[in-house]
């Protein structure tokens, strides 16, 4: 990774077009005549903004995650369920298009202000991959676990069962390969928890752990979730 741009205050700096000014000059720059380093010219293109989920909506001009019309990948419209935004559809949406996008065609809804991103041809759709730490490792599968803890009677387990999945982690405390990162921890640590347990839970051993724990109906919900994530 290479510094391309800092800035300290005490909220975020306004407007962006000021902020992203000397970077977006030097990109042009760079896509115009390229890159030359020891006689040898390289074309320069972006392939990727990563940035969390409000950084995504500050430097696209777009609503923040907690809006009604937040959806970066297609165009629905969230309502309020049990205090939450929440995305319900039966039917498949059109997916958002970074024409239309240049074109302020989601403007007044998904889009609140022109990026100065657009006026450099920079795609604000596909080059903007979502947040797959926060979206499903500190978010779903981390609302999933809470919600089998204390959650509605309908999926909360016993302690009995709670206690038998966090035995079950326990038990493979010190077997995982050297590769991952942190060694499974109980349930009762649920709290402190990091990204990368959540991330070894759905795709590793949340699979061994709740077999036979659990019911049927939420292990096959849970299979889903793990599919999903590993396709």
């Amino acid at each position: 990774p290479v510094l391309i741009g800092l800035f300290q205050g005490n909220k975020k700096p306004f407007p962006v077009a000021s902020y992203l000014e000397d970077f977006l000059n030097e990109y042009r720059l760079l896509k115009d005549h390229g890159l030359t380093f020891q006689d040898k010219s390289f074309g320069v293109a972006i392939k990727a903004f990563v940035c969390d989920a409000p950084a995504r909506a500050f430097l696209k001009g777009t609503k923040y995650h907690s809006g009604f019309d937040s959806c970066e990948r297609c165009i629905i419209k969230g309502e309020t369920i049990n205090r939450r935004v929440t995305m319900i559809s039966p039917n498949p949406l059109p997916t958002r298009n970074d024409r239309d996008f240049h074109d302020m065609m989601y403007y007044g809804k998904h889009q609140v202000a022109r990026s100065p991103l657009v006026d450099y041809d920079i795609e604000c759709v596909m080059r903007f991959p979502l947040d797959y730490m926060h979206m499903i490792c500190l978010g779903v599968v981390r609302r999933l676990l809470f919600f089998l803890r204390s959650g509605p009677r309908r999926c909360k387990l016993s302690s009995r069962q709670f206690q038998e999945i966090s035995k079950n982690l326990e038990d493979l405390r010190g077997k995982l390969p050297s590769e991952f990162a942190r060694q499974p921890r109980s349930l009762s640590e649920l709290e402190r928890w990091k990204a990368t347990e959540f991330r070894q839970f759905v795709l590793y051993t949340g699979v061994i752990v709740l077999k036979d724990v659990v019911s049927k109906a939420i292990y096959q919900h849970f299979l889903c979730l793990k599919v999903a994530v590993s396709i």
